[in-house]
């Protein structure tokens, strides 16, 4: 009876207490639980659904909470720290049966240098990235010629990834994804050179382009200019300083920069004139030779019209006259000239007597006595150099600067001694002007004394 009783009993416990656990399907709940895993940043995901009952399916978070770890990649999560066990990724699915931790798996990320080469450059320096290494697919910004690059002849035109520009440009400011270990090199254009010529008014030269740095080039043919309708090919060199004319160019020169060079059509005193003369005297803006219409019949050949020189060239040695030592008569004395520049002092109006020589000289020549011969003026309008037929007797002022300026015609074979020459200009019927080569005393004498005649003319 006894046992019927105990037995019971435990059947009544048994209905009313439940299973023992494992037996039967009961409620057994299990956890999930994320680690970083020595994670340096961010925070591990939180699973809303944990704790699981036994045998429910769990989904895999993924790096919700942005974990990072300096030089890593987050991959996935595995049941051991040490990767050995299961890997899940996110999205994953698994039936739980325990309580599971899982382990962030990272993998070391490459880092890759980005560095900066001057590529033959010789001056300046190469930046610097302050922020290379770089982890691998980490964008990089290009940067500009930081440390002032340069190469003589050359322009700096950006970066390539190739020394000999056959690889990737990249200008400063670009940006790109790193994969490897990059070089950067300076890419150089070389500099090319204009010559620009500036003919002063003569026949247009061509500009001469791309010339390469250092290079030099051939000189165009030379421009030709017109002087009173008259074509004259007296170009006298290509010039580095406009007007002034001192710094000639010369052509085996390297070119080293755009440069501009003018025509110099002038002469210089010293220089030899188109005649076969000598320049005496120059005049930047030029002077008026006042014109002759005087001459008919037999001198209608010295009627000229007024023009504009710039120069006056003396012929390279005095006339030959008919008198002692070669010298000549002025002529016309007793006969007082209309028409003729008539000076009651030697230094009256001197510079104003530029340009009046040769008109002066063709009507002297008119107004010489019948008979008159071999006289200062006729020397001169007479005479005929190297094809040109336009000299005349100099006036005063015009003598004058052939005084001045004796040394440099000298030097260059003029032959002009100490002895008077005769002027142009008149003083009266009885006296015209001279001057002394010696002391430059200008002084009148009379017109039938003996002085030498040198010819000039004006161009």
């Amino acid at each position: 009876m006894k046992r019927i009783i105990f037995g019971i009993l435990i059947v009544t416990l048994f209905a009313a207490c439940g299973e023992p656990p494992g037996v039967g399907g009961g409620a057994q709940t299990y956890t999930v639980t994320y680690d970083g895993n020595t994670n340096s940043s961010g925070t591990v995901p939180s699973d809303s659904n944990s704790p699981y009952q036994n045998g429910a399916t769990v989904t895999v978070l993924g790096n919700t909470g942005s974990l990072a770890k300096t030089g890593n990649a987050f991959v996935s999560w595995n049941t051991q720290p040490n990767g050995s066990g299961t890997n899940y990724a996110p999205g994953a699915t698994f039936t739980i049966n325990e309580n599971i931790t899982l382990y962030a798996r990272w993998t070391t990320v490459p880092t890759f240098t980005v560095t900066y080469n001057g590529n033959s450059n010789n001056g300046g320096t190469v930046p610097t990235d302050g922020s290379s290494p770089y982890q691998s697919g980490a964008t990089v910004t290009v940067l500009g010629n930081t440390g002032s690059l340069t190469r003589t002849g050359f322009i700096f035109a950006g970066w390539n990834t190739a020394a000999n520009g056959s690889g990737t440009n990249y200008n400063a400011g670009a940006t790109f994804n790193i994969s490897a270990n990059t070089i950067l090199y300076a890419r150089w254009t070389p500099v090319t050179c204009t010559v620009t010529f500036n003919s002063n008014g003569g026949t247009s030269v061509a500009p001469i382009t791309g010339v390469a740095y250092g290079a030099t080039i051939t000189a165009p043919t030379p421009p030709t200019t017109t002087v009173g309708g008259v074509t004259k090919n007296r170009f006298r060199g290509w010039y580095t300083d406009n007007g002034t004319f001192q710094n000639a160019f010369n052509f085996s020169t390297p070119i080293t920069a755009n440069i501009t060079l003018y025509a110099d059509w002038g002469y210089k005193v010293g220089d030899t004139g188109p005649a076969g003369g000598i320049i005496f005297y120059v005049a930047i803006d030029g002077f008026d030779v006042q014109g002759y219409s005087g001459g008919s019949g037999a001198t209608a050949y010295l009627n000229f019209a007024t023009y504009k020189a710039h120069y006056l060239e003396a012929a390279p040695a005095d006339e030959v006259g008919p008198e002692m030592d070669g010298r000549a008569k002025w002529g016309a004395y007793g006969i007082s000239i209309s028409g003729v520049t008539t000076l009651s002092s030697s230094s009256a109006a001197e510079a104003s007597l530029i340009g009046n020589g040769r008109k002066d000289t063709y009507t002297i020549v008119s107004h010489l006595g019948t008979g008159e011969t071999g006289r200062a003026a006729q020397l001169c309008a007479n005479k005929s150099l190297n094809i040109f037929s336009d000299w005349f007797l100099p006036s005063l002022g015009e003598l004058n600067q052939l005084y001045l300026n004796r040394a440099a015609v000298n030097s260059a074979g003029g032959s002009l001694g100490t002895s008077s020459l005769w002027s142009s200009s008149h003083y009266d019927n009885i006296f015209a002007w001279s001057q002394n080569f010696n002391y430059g005393y200008r002084f009148d004498d009379y017109k039938d004394n003996i002085s030498n005649v040198r010819a000039v003319r004006a161009f």
